[in-house]
């Protein structure tokens, strides 16, 4: 399977609103102890590495400490790595903490009420912000909201910059590659290559020229459909429908994050209501 180089870039206030976390630094003063590990196990709990061992009892009492609550496991190592490497620029110690997967919120919900609370963790765009506002601090002075070259991309409130977006994924298609290249072998195929797929019109005609030829490619249809089972059904109820309600939020101004403002969808483009039956 490969990606395609048919990739469209969504940003990221979009994702954020059900995937992509925003860093958010908790208000509270009080920091994370930096020479605390917790042994990872097989029931969900978190994993911690301490990134700065070595820093000194001195040090620490000097620079203070930071505890980052990181989300995705997948991106331990890399945090362990980036936090080391401030630790010895900088003497300030720093822990990392990863929650299992599929247990942040709980995670969180338990290392807010320490009193060592994360002192930096992330949370789940405009939704996460009204969970978790009361523990975050105004970031609109910050060293990195200026770094944002888009700043409509933070998490505001007021005139307060609660989260700071970290990353920008975006949508593309995942392609059977054996099967695009029988079918390139065919008769007149709409395209000679991957590479030529590059635009909407030349992907329908493909993909009608595709359904035709079904039976000689060896398929029932052209696009596979991932799971409904648990575990699995995000990729409907929040990727796939991710695009459509954006503009839904942005023309009808709905706003989950505030007491007052408007949380109906009127699902008035076709394509929102076509994804939304497809997902249900």
């Amino acid at each position: 399977m490969k990606m395609s180089k048919l990739l469209k870039k969504v940003s990221a206030i979009v994702l954020t609103a059900a995937m992509v976390a925003s860093l958010a630094a908790c208000a509270t003063t009080t920091t994370a102890s930096a020479t605390t590990t917790k042994a990872a196990d097989t029931t969900g709990a978190a994993t911690t590495t301490t990134a700065a061992a070595d820093t000194t009892a001195a040090t620490e009492a000097k620079t203070g400490k930071v505890y980052f609550l990181n989300f995705k496991p997948e991106q331990d190592e890399a945090y362990q790595a980036i936090a080391k490497q401030y630790t010895e620029a900088t003497g300030v110690a720093v822990t990392v903490v990863t929650a299992a997967s599929g247990t942040y919120e709980q995670t969180l919900t338990a290392e807010i009420a320490k009193t060592d609370a994360p002192t930096i963790f992330q949370m789940n765009g405009p939704v996460g912000y009204a969970s978790w506002k009361d523990y975050c601090a105004d970031l609109s002075t910050s060293e990195i909201y200026t770094h944002l070259t888009d700043k409509s991309l933070a998490i505001t409130d007021g005139t307060g910059v609660f989260g700071i977006p970290f990353a920008i994924e975006g949508y593309g298609i995942i392609y059977n590659n054996a099967i695009m290249t029988k079918y390139f072998a065919t008769a007149a195929p709409k395209a000679a290559s991957m590479d030529a797929i590059n635009n909407f019109a030349t992907l329908k005609a493909v993909v009608e020229d595709m359904t035709a030829k079904a039976a000689d490619l060896g398929i029932q249809g052209v696009f596979a459909s991932t799971s409904l089972k648990s575990g699995e059904d995000w990729r409907w109820q929040t990727h796939l429908l991710n695009v459509p309600l954006y503009y839904e939020f942005k023309d009808n101004k709905v706003d989950l994050g505030s007491a007052d403002a408007t949380k109906t969808i009127k699902f008035q483009t076709a394509q929102t209501s076509r994804t939304f039956l497809t997902c249900i």
